[in-house]
């Protein structure tokens, strides 16, 4: 355990966060409750790359109002879990993570609109290969991502 972090000697960090909050912006606001525990090592000295280990769990509600008045909700929870995803160190607008996976698994509930009542279940698997464009998964369906725009398709 040290005082604070020194670039030279510590090895791993821990991070415990927690986000709350609401956030409106136009016909959209949201409120967010969610906290991550994860830890990363392979920090001491002068290293290339550290990885990255953890898992967190929160819910999001998100309206939206439409111009007519009506209005959508979609409540979800979420797990997610970080397993050896090894990033690049320095970090630049160009590195992606070399390797690794990070799941979500979402469970989502709609009020108003075409879905009203309906209840769903998401379970995202992304699978990092050193590129922006890693390999991706929806309920088992392949997905294409493109981390530089942050952008997401089926293929």
């Amino acid at each position: 355990v040290q005082a604070a972090y020194d670039s030279l000697t510590t090895a791993s960090v821990e991070v415990h966060a927690t986000v709350k909050g609401t956030v409106a912006r136009g016909s959209v606001s949201m409120t967010i409750d969610r906290a991550s525990e994860f830890t990363v090592t392979g920090l001491a000295g002068k290293e290339t790359k550290a990885t990255w280990n953890g898992s967190g769990a929160g819910t999001i509600s998100r309206v939206r109002a439409s111009d007519n008045g009506e209005t959508r909700q979609y409540d979800m929870t979420f797990t997610v879990t970080r397993t050896n995803v090894v990033i690049p160190v320095p970090r630049t607008a160009t590195s992606w993570p070399i390797s690794g996976t990070v799941r979500k698994v979402y469970t989502i509930t709609f009020t108003g609109g075409p879905n009203d009542g309906q209840t769903v279940s998401r379970d995202v698997v992304i699978t990092f290969n050193g590129t922006n464009r890693p390999t991706a998964t929806i309920n088992g369906e392949p997905w294409e991502l493109d981390l530089a725009n942050r952008g997401r398709r089926r293929p």
